[in-house]
């Protein structure tokens, strides 16, 4: 695992409504997110260029939570570890998805895009 600072850490108030029950607050405060937030930018990491959705990151993660995946890449957003990338993919429900992108790639795909290329489609 890479050690990428996750700094701050995302508060467990942030993970529950203002008016949670407590059972809700207990189970907010029992998620460990920095290993999950790193877990998931590992993976948007690895997809270097072409990028992650939604559903990429849920069928690389089917024994976690539906909420424990879609809930880490607006941390790691806020953080200024990934970002949206303005390009669209249809996901399983034929809805578009946002395809998310480590921020370290957005220079090296800035500098394709001035010079012609475009680093999004996959090399054949």
């Amino acid at each position: 695992m890479n050690d990428h600072d996750l700094s701050p850490e995302t508060l467990p108030e942030m993970l529950h409504r203002h008016h949670a029950t407590d059972t809700s607050i207990e189970a907010a405060e029992s998620i460990d997110t920095t290993r999950l937030e790193q877990m998931i930018l590992e993976d948007i990491e690895l997809s270097g260029v072409w990028g992650m959705t939604q559903d990429d990151l849920l069928a690389m993660h089917q024994r976690y939570s539906y909420s424990s995946i879609t809930a880490r890449p607006a941390a790691l957003k806020r953080k200024g570890l990934i970002y949206d990338s303005g390009e669209r993919r249809l996901g399983k429900s034929g809805r578009r998805q946002a395809v998310l992108k480590a921020t370290k790639f957005q220079a090296l795909e800035k500098n394709d895009s001035d010079n012609g290329i475009n680093s999004s489609t996959p090399a054949q």
